[in-house]
C-alpha cells in the first residue's frame, strides 16, 4: 500500500498543488484554522473541501463524510491466525467495522506473528509500503513497538495492553474484569457444587484482574463459592500435546473431575468451552471469551461469552491519528449500556435454561457499572486477598471497607482475591499469582 501525498494537485476548476507553508497546506494536512489551508477549509483538524454533488473528489482523495479526504493507510498486526485465534478474530472484526465506519480508512493486516521480532518486522514492511498508522494487538509486544515508534516519529502506533507509551504511541485496553464480574454472577447462579474454575493464561495484572473479577462476582451472589485457578503461562499452550490433548483441555478435564461445574478462561482460544461440550458424562457449564460465537461450541451449556468490541475503542484513536492530533498515553475503556458503544459485553445465550432471569440480573449490574468511572465498584472494599496483597502492602484487608482500589493498584495487581484456590496434588490451598511475567519480583 503506497502512501498518498498529503498535498493534492488541484487545477482547471480546482487549485494548484501548494506545499509552501507560508501559502497554505494542501488537502489532508493538519490545521486549526482555515488560513492554514490552501484552497480549502479546516474541517475538524484537517484541510478539506466538500465532495462534488456526484460524490467525486480530486485525484488521490476520496469522499468521506461529505468531504474530500486523503486516505489513511493503516496496518494491523496480529499474533495468531485470523481463522483460529479468537482474540485475533475479534480484532479483525473490528478492522472491518472501522473500514465501514471511517470511509477514509484503507487498512490491511498481517497475521500469525506471535514473536515480537516477527511482528515488528512485518510492521516495518507496512510502514515502508506507506502505512502511517500501525495497530499491534498483543500486549507482550509493547516494548518492541515502542522502539518502532521511536524509529518512526511520523507514524502513529496503537498497541493493545502496552505498559509503555511514547508521544506517538497509545496503549489501549478495556476493563475486561467488569465482564468477568458479570460472568462470575452468572456462574454462581448455575453452580450446584459451589466449585468454579478458571483456566488463566499469561501472568499480567490485566489477566489477574479478570480472575479476580470472576471470583468477586461469584462470591457477591454465593459467598461460599470457591474458584480453582490454573495458569497456562501463555495465551495458547505451545507445548506438544499429551495423549493428543492440549494443556487447556487436560486442565479443564482435571478440574471437572475435582468437582468444578463451571469453567471460565482468559485464553485466546475457547478450548475449555469445547471440552465442556464434548464431555457428555458431566453436567458442567462453560464461560467463553473474545467472540460472541464462543457459546456455539457448547449449546445450552455455555453461560455466556466475554466479548471484546474493539471498534468503539479504536475509532476515536484512528480518527485522531488521521487528523494529526494523536498523543501518547493510555486509554482504558469500561463497559457501556449501549450495545453499539460498549467495548465489551457478556451476552447470555437464549438457549440456556434460566437465561431470561440471569440476563435481567446482569443487565441491572451492567447499568451500574456503565455509570461509573475509573476502576469502579467491582473492586470496592472490603476485599481480602489470599495473602499476597496484605504481605506486600502491610494492610489488612487489601482494600479497606468503604475504599475503592486505585488505578495504580489495578495496574500493579499481582494478588488473587479470597476464594481463589489451587489444587496442590493432595488438597485445596489458597491460590497465589505466580512470580513471573509482569508479576515477577523487581530486581
Amino acid at each position: 500500500m503506497k502512501r498518498l501525498a498529503a498535498a493534492i494537485a488541484l487545477a482547471a476548476g480546482a487549485c494548484t498543488s501548494i506545499v509552501e507553508p507560508q501559502i497554505g497546506a494542501g488537502l489532508g494536512a493538519s490545521c486549526s484554522v482555515d488560513d492554514q489551508c490552501q484552497g480549502a477549509t479546516c474541517v475538524d483538524g484537517i484541510c478539506a473541501i466538500d465532495c462534488a454533488p456526484d460524490g467525486s473528489c480530486p485525484a488521490g482523495t476520496s469522499c468521506a463524510q461529505g468531504i474530500c479526504q486523503v486516505p489513511l493507510a493503516a496496518g494491523f498486526v496480529y499474533p495468531g491466525p485470523v481463522g483460529q485465534d479468537a482474540l485475533t478474530f475479534s480484532f479483525e472484526s473490528a478492522r472491518q467495522s472501522l473500514g465501514a465506519e471511517l470511509a477514509y480508512l484503507e487498512s490491511s493486516f498481517v497475521d500469525s506473528l506471535p514473536l515480537a521480532s516477527e511482528a515488528v518486522a512485518a510492521a516495518e514492511q507496512l510502514v515502508a509500503e506507506g502505512s502511517t498508522l500501525i495497530v499491534a494487538t498483543l500486549p507482550g509486544h509493547g516494548p518492541a513497538f515502542a522502539d518502532l515508534a521511536d524509529r518512526h516519529p511520523d507514524v502513529s502506533v496503537l498497541v493493545h495492553g502496552a505498559r509503555v507509551t511514547r508521544p506517538n504511541l497509545v496503549s489501549f485496553d478495556v476493563r475486561a474484569y467488569q465482564a468477568y464480574y458479570l460472568a462470575g454472577i452468572a456462574a454462581a447462579r448455575k453452580t450446584a457444587s459451589r466449585r468454579l474454575c478458571f483456566v488463566s493464561s499469561v501472568v499480567t495484572p490485566s489477566v489477574v484482574a479478570r480472575v479476580n473479577g470472576f471470583v468477586l462476582g461469584a462470591r457477591s451472589v454465593e459467598p461460599e463459592a470457591v474458584v480453582e485457578v490454573v495458569w497456562i503461562g501463555a495465551w495458547h499452550d505451545t507445548d506438544p500435546p499429551v495423549n493428543g490433548q492440549a494443556r487447556e483441555r487436560r486442565e479443564t478435564l482435571a478440574m471437572i473431575e475435582r468437582g468444578c461445574d463451571v469453567v471460565a478462561h482468559a485464553l485466546d482460544n475457547n478450548i475449555p468451552v469445547g471440552t465442556v461440550a464434548q464431555e457428555a458424562a458431566n453436567t458442567a457449564f462453560a464461560v467463553g471469551a473474545n467472540v460472541p460465537t464462543a457459546c456455539e461450541l457448547a449449546p445450552g451449556r455455555c453461560l455466556g461469552s466475554v466479548v471484546f468490541h474493539w471498534a468503539p475503542v479504536l475509532a476515536p484513536l484512528v480518527d485522531d491519528a488521521h487528523r494529526g492530533r494523536l498523543g501518547g498515553g493510555a486509554v482504558l475503556e469500561g463497559i457501556r449500556l449501549s450495545d453499539a458503544e460498549t467495548p465489551l459485553s457478556f451476552p447470555v445465550p437464549t438457549n440456556l435454561i434460566g437465561a431470561q432471569a440471569i440476563a435481567a440480573e446482569l443487565d441491572a449490574v451492567r447499568t451500574t457499572l456503565s455509570n461509573e468511572t475509573g476502576v469502579g465498584s467491582v473492586f470496592d472494599g472490603p476485599i481480602r486477598s489470599t495473602g499476597q496483597c496484605e504481605a506486600a502492602t502491610g494492610t489488612d484487608p487489601c482494600v479497606a471497607d468503604g475504599e475503592r482500589l486505585s488505578d495504580a493498584g489495578l495496574a500493579s495487581m499481582c494478588w488473587l482475591a479470597e476464594g481463589a484456590i489451587t489444587f496442590d496434588g493432595a488438597a485445596d490451598v489458597p491460590a497465589l499469582v505466580p512470580e513471573e511475567g509482569d508479576c515477577a519480583p523487581a530486581e
